[in-house]
């Protein structure tokens, strides 16, 4: 797509922020966008702007050089499902061994409301880029939890969860073998920032799945997350909820990934936009399930059953998967 851009110089702020819309809009279409920009002087400058890649112009091309690998690849439509399936030969029979656990896990605690795809694309995520200090809010009991927790201890014996919640449900219902790997912090995150018990920069992965309503998304965006300085992953839940791009938070969370300058790589293991609304990859759902099968995470399917989300679903009956991953900085 061209799109040119008046010459005036009273547009160049205008000119700034449209450009910041049409980045956040890379992950909804998931194509490429060529910026023309005319300048006072007459020159012609074209510059182009990544796919899944967020943020101002004026940022974009300082950020490319520093993007994650695999969150690069997994953003792009055209490398998504050939990455997927590389995630899954490199740890998809870790996933299967720890899903009988993590079944037994739910049926005692009835709480595990995070989906099969994206709770196994967490996973492979921080065993792949092996972060050494993790950001969970909030655990509820602790589903996500436990599946971060798995990753680090299988990834090396330094590496660490930092949970906090302002409820300590999590805490009865932590496993033993994973307690040294775990910190708990009760309390509410703005008032553990405001005393500074809480500092973010130190984290290099970021799970957000607390309260979901708008007030809440747009005060940790702007607490949380833009003024974070190291490069993160991050994992957003309940974003991308239905076909539309839609969820309980999720127009603040759109709001800042349109005009923030820290965030590239966007994708989502939703089953209505694997990985981005507008370029979604045809089939997503079939050949999950035949890459997960392989590995012995579910039954191999057939015929109309393949095209189910839910198909043999570890405990919750519900695989809309609406978590939002990007790479911040």
């Amino acid at each position: 797509m061209v799109l040119p851009l008046t010459r005036r110089a009273s547009q160049k702020v205008k000119y700034q922020w449209f450009v910041a819309v049409l980045a956040a809009a890379s992950f909804v279409a998931g194509m490429q966008i060529m910026v023309i920009k005319q300048g006072i002087d007459g020159a012609t400058t074209v510059a182009e702007i990544p796919d899944g890649l967020i943020g101002p112009y004026a940022s974009v091309q300082e950020n490319t050089k520093s993007s994650i690998p695999i969150m690069e690849l997994l953003s792009d439509s055209s490398s998504f499902i050939s990455t997927v399936e590389t995630l899954y030969e490199k740890y998809g029979s870790e996933i299967a061994a720890f899903r009988p656990t993590m079944r037994t896990w739910c049926e005692k605690t009835d709480s595990c409301k995070f989906t099969d795809f994206e709770v196994e694309m967490m996973y492979m995520l921080i065993r792949e880029v092996k972060p050494q200090k993790v950001f969970e809010m909030a655990p509820n009991r602790g589903f996500s939890t436990h599946w971060i927790l798995k990753a680090l201890t299988t990834n090396d014996e330094t590496s660490k969860l930092y949970s906090f919640d302002i409820h300590d449900a999590s805490v009865k219902e932590m496993t033993k073998e994973f307690e040294h790997r775990w910190i708990f912090t009760l309390g509410d995150y703005e008032k553990l920032l405001e005393t500074e018990e809480l500092k973010m920069d130190g984290f290099d992965f970021i799970f957000i799945d607390a309260l979901h309503t708008e007030e809440f998304s747009r005060a940790y965006c702007k607490k949380l997350l833009y003024p974070h300085k190291s490069k993160a992953v991050v994992a957003i839940h309940d974003i991308v909820a239905n076909k539309y791009g839609g969820g309980r938070e999720s127009s603040e969370v759109y709001k800042y990934m349109a005009f923030a300058d820290n965030i590239k790589n966007v994708f989502t293991m939703s089953r209505f936009a694997m990985p981005t609304l507008l370029g979604p990859v045809v089939n997503a759902i079939q050949q999950l399930h035949k890459i997960r099968s392989a590995h012995g995470i579910i039954m191999p399917c057939s015929g109309d059953e393949c095209k189910e989300a839910l198909y043999d679903s570890l405990y919750f009956k519900n695989n809309d998967a609406p978590t939002i991953f990007f790479q911040l900085n």
